[in-house]
């Protein structure tokens, strides 16, 4: 619960400021539907609850501006986890 809040946190920051600050409507909404776009990646691997969660967050923070570290990290992010066999 906790990750998902700090999540919504994040998608929910510019936004925020944007109306803090004056802005219209419309660049609000705007900014919350680019990040709520940008973070789909970091969304669906809270929502497929991956074990690598913070590394596809930050492939996604830091190279989800180029189209292929988007994809990547939505690929990444909806792929199956493979178990780890136990000794």
């Amino acid at each position: 619960m906790k990750r998902k809040l700090k999540v919504a946190f994040l998608v929910c920051f510019v936004p925020l400021l944007a109306l803090i600050g004056g802005g219209e409507f419309k660049h609000v909404l705007v900014a919350f539907i680019g990040n709520a776009i940008y973070f789909l990646p970091t969304f669906t691997a809270i929502q497929n609850k991956k074990l690598n969660m913070k590394a596809i967050f930050t492939l996604n923070l830091l190279l989800g501006w180029s189209i292929v570290g988007w994809i990547v990290s939505l690929v990444w992010a909806t792929t199956k986890d493979v178990p780890t066999p136990s000794k």
